[in-house]
């Protein structure tokens, strides 16, 4: 059974910074671990969850540690079945899901971002994976411009 956590413990070597409300299947905490540069977070499934958000949760954890390139969350750390997570780099800024609200865009900007999107869909493609829930809400920008997938589950 996975322990409550609370800001500041260490789990495993990852030190808890900040609870971030991102999901409702899932806890997301900022972490960080000695030696290791840049921001991290941690997914942690929810006591009591759905059987069928467990499964998804451990798809997420086989695909993402298999995934590489700009394209996705660098993966850092899973944990182990009796204390399950996932450890990914922190992409910084929002999903494209606030774009809908600015709807409708620019032709030039629709072409752009399907043009980011479809490199991104390639990319995992190539390494032999198929985003099943591809939506703006499981699609980040890079500052560098890159579209990166999210949630592989």
């Amino acid at each position: 059974m996975q322990p409550l956590w609370q800001q500041g413990e260490l789990v495993d070597d990852f030190r808890l910074e900040e609870s971030l409300p991102l999901a409702t299947t899932a806890t997301f905490w900022r972490v960080s671990r000695a030696n290791e540069p840049g921001r991290m977070l941690m997914k942690v499934p929810r006591l009591g969850a759905n059987p069928s958000n467990i499964v998804a949760f451990e798809a997420e954890q086989m695909i993402l540690a298999k995934l590489s390139g700009p394209h996705v969350p660098r993966f850092v750390a899973s944990g182990s079945i009796e204390n399950p997570y996932i450890v990914m780099e922190m992409i910084e800024g929002e999903t494209m899901r606030p774009l809908i609200e600015s709807l409708p865009l620019p032709f030039d900007k629709v072409a752009a971002l399907g043009a980011k999107i479809a490199a991104a869909l390639d990319a995992i493609h190539r390494q032999h994976v198929v985003h099943l829930d591809l939506k703006p809400s499981n699609v980040m920008l890079r500052a560098s411009g890159e579209a990166v997938l999210i949630d592989f589950g």
